[in-house]
């Protein structure tokens, strides 16, 4: 990881840097135009290297440091945080006070546009036959809850377009709609997270801003206007509930959905 006082030297090398390149120049200047002075719009300036200033950030950033206060307050008090969530306001708020706290002035929040709010408070998921198991699962955002215990029977499908939908008309009323198909599951080989190296830090230093429609935003849009079709068909057959297969390894769950507009959102429980 790229540390602060190495983050700070990088600033002094530069400004020094750029002080011996001017006096190189003025130097040279001298020596094959005696005499001459060169226009005012051609003099260099010099860049000022406030010392005083970098040490406040070093000391503030070594001996007054609040980030993992911070963090842990955001991660162990508040938790996940969704879009649209509780645990969202809740955090904005904390963060509105956090800032004003330490001085800041005229802050505010802001709302825009967004779709429903949705949070969960439990989810117990459960193998009823040939023997009672308890399974690891979690319910997809923007799904509905069950308003208690929900029992069917499991059917796997393999739906990947709308075509796919009359071969399973009529075969889902009160089913537990397996979506994927089964992980080829093996041991972990590496780490799930893992810190970058200073020179993977250096890399991204430089960020370039996109310009224009991402090359596959368009398959985005599809899949996500299928889903809204997939659980409407699933909802009209009878099925009572969906399984999504987590694309994550080493046991980690992703509960990832999107269908979050007004309108939008699904009427089947999932998970």
């Amino acid at each position: 990881m790229l540390s602060l006082d190495k983050f700070i030297m990088c600033i002094i090398e530069k400004g020094i840097r750029m002080r011996l390149k001017f006096l190189s120049v003025i130097a040279m200047g001298v020596s094959i135009g005696i005499g001459a002075t060169a226009p005012q719009a051609m003099q260099p300036s010099q860049e000022q290297v406030d010392l005083e200033m970098i040490n406040r950030i070093r000391d503030e950033g070594f001996n007054h440091s609040q980030v993992m206060e911070t963090l842990g307050y955001m991660t162990d008090v508040i938790g996940p945080r969704l879009t649209g969530s509780p645990q969202l306001k809740q955090a904005n708020e904390w963060t509105l006070d956090q800032m004003q706290g330490w001085g800041l002035k005229n802050g505010e929040l802001e709302g825009f546009e967004f779709g429903r709010g949705w949070s969960f408070s439990k989810s117990v998921v459960k193998m009823t036959a040939p023997r009672e198991a308890q399974l690891h699962a979690l319910p997809l955002s923007w799904h509905p809850g069950t308003n208690g215990p929900v029992k069917g029977d499991v059917k796997r499908v393999s739906i990947r377009s709308a075509s796919d939908f009359k071969k399973y008309e009529g075969s889902l009323i009160g089913k537990i709609v397996f979506l994927d198909g089964p992980l080829n599951a093996r041991d972990p080989e590496r780490a799930p997270f893992r810190r970058f190296t200073e020179d993977e830090l250096e890399s991204r230093l430089e960020f370039r801003v996109p310009v224009g429609t991402p090359p596959n935003g368009s398959g985005f849009e599809r899949l996500f206007l299928f889903e809204e079709d997939l659980f409407a068909f699933l909802k009209a057959q009878g099925a009572v509930g969906a399984v999504r297969r987590s694309p994550r390894d080493g046991g980690l769950i992703e509960a990832s959905a999107y269908l979050h507009k007004v309108g939008q959102s699904p009427d089947i429980p999932a998970i």
